[in-house]
């Protein structure tokens, strides 16, 4: 799935400038949950490359970003980071995060 992933967002900032985030694909593999990061989408990034375990993973919420953007989805783990992902449709990526979980 096509994303973005927003380095300076959380739940509780979730403000950005179009130059911090950085456009990749998010997929599932090897029981991950993985942002492979893209350059004009194009050119693999790996030094921006995340990968969360699916079994860290306890709770997705959408989210509106800079306050009326509603594609935006907070990934939060056991261990009490936060990760802000997006995508055109927040809930359907949302969905894909929980599945995968099992959430």
């Amino acid at each position: 799935m096509k994303g973005s992933y927003y380095p300076y967002c959380s739940s509780e900032k979730r403000t950005f400038s179009k130059s911090q985030d950085i456009s990749g694909d998010i997929i599932v593999e090897n029981e991950c949950l993985c942002f492979h990061a893209k350059l004009f989408m194009l050119i693999p990034v790996k030094s921006k490359d995340i990968s969360i375990p699916l079994s860290n993973i306890v709770q997705v919420e959408p989210m509106n970003l800079n306050g009326f953007m509603p594609f935006g989805v907070c990934v939060f783990t056991k261990d009490g980071k936060e990760y802000m992902f997006g995508s055109m449709s927040n809930q359907t990526l949302a969905n894909y995060i929980k599945e995968a979980a099992q959430i």
